[in-house]
């Protein structure tokens, strides 16, 4: 298994890939598959507290494109996360 340090062609940095399988994925795929999770919000949980990150609940907050759609943006001390969808 190897990491790649920088980006090329190849791949971006900070992915590993394993040679003898060709399996490839980043630090939440090795904690999903080493503790044998299957949901996101587990595989996080896991990475902060490796991490010993605090636990925050994102704030939702509403917000308006100029093109008139609505969608709403989760803000936490650590994280944002944003998805704005048309309706």
């Amino acid at each position: 298994m190897f990491v790649r340090l920088q980006g090329s062609p190849k791949g971006p940095a900070g992915k590993w890939t394993d040679a003898a399988t060709g399996e490839h994925g980043d630090l939440l795929d090795i904690i999903r598959e080493s503790r044998g999770l299957r949901e996101f919000r587990e595989v996080a949980e896991e990475a902060r507290r490796f991490l010993k990150l605090p636990h925050t609940e994102p704030e939702l907050v509403t917000k308006t494109r100029s093109s008139g759609s609505t969608g709403w943006i989760a803000r936490g001390r650590e994280t944002a996360l944003c998805d704005l969808r048309s309706d």
